[in-house]
């Protein structure tokens, strides 16, 4: 999910919490940019972007056996006008 993120938008994302308890790892940003490159079937647009995500990792053995990658899509459509699509 990342990786699609990165390539249909520029800016910076920034880590704003981090938690780790031994076994998991929490973190929470923020990303700021423009829409450069398709995303969800969607050309880029140019509008800028901004919306938060969680993703959290759980760690056995210190590697990552499990992640879960949260944002609200639909937050970021409304930013690049695909809802009017």
């Amino acid at each position: 999910m990342m990786q699609q993120m990165t390539s249909a938008f520029t800016g910076a994302h920034q880590l704003d919490l981090l938690i780790d308890d031994g076994s998991h790892v929490a973190v929470r940003g923020h990303w700021n940019g423009t829409h450069t490159g398709d995303f969800d079937g969607m050309r880029a647009t140019g509008r800028p972007v901004s919306f938060t995500w969680i993703d959290i990792f759980e760690i056995r053995n210190g590697k990552v056996v499990r992640e879960a990658f949260e944002t609200n899509p639909m937050a970021i459509m409304a930013q690049i006008d695909a809802m009017a699509a």
